[in-house]
């Protein structure tokens, strides 16, 4: 039988959580959702892989902190390369551990 599924498909289906991230302009950290930093706070370590959908892979870091979720490290690359300069929210699905 023939596989119709294509790497974004099984990411989408596999997503075990959708989250955001807020990007505001001038700020050097990403804004993590505090409801998805606190379902999966013991699965979450502080780098985490982001892939985009056109497969591009980017290691951020996160500050493991419940009260106030941000993604510290090389965030600002990111601003770059996707050329964020105001207000966005960015959406992600969590797949879990990547093995």
């Amino acid at each position: 039988m023939e596989n119709n599924f294509n790497e974004d498909d099984v990411i989408n289906r596999m997503s075990r959580y959708q989250f955001s991230i807020i990007h505001l302009q001038d700020e050097v950290v990403g804004f993590v959702d505090r409801a998805f930093a606190i379902l999966y706070d013991d699965d979450l370590d502080r780098q985490w892989t982001l892939r985009d959908e056109e497969g591009n892979r980017h290691v951020v870091t996160y500050n493991k902190n419940l009260q106030k979720p941000m993604l510290i490290g090389r965030w600002t690359e990111l601003r770059h390369i996707y050329e964020l300069h105001n207000f966005h929210t960015i959406y992600f699905g969590y797949v879990g551990f990547a093995s």
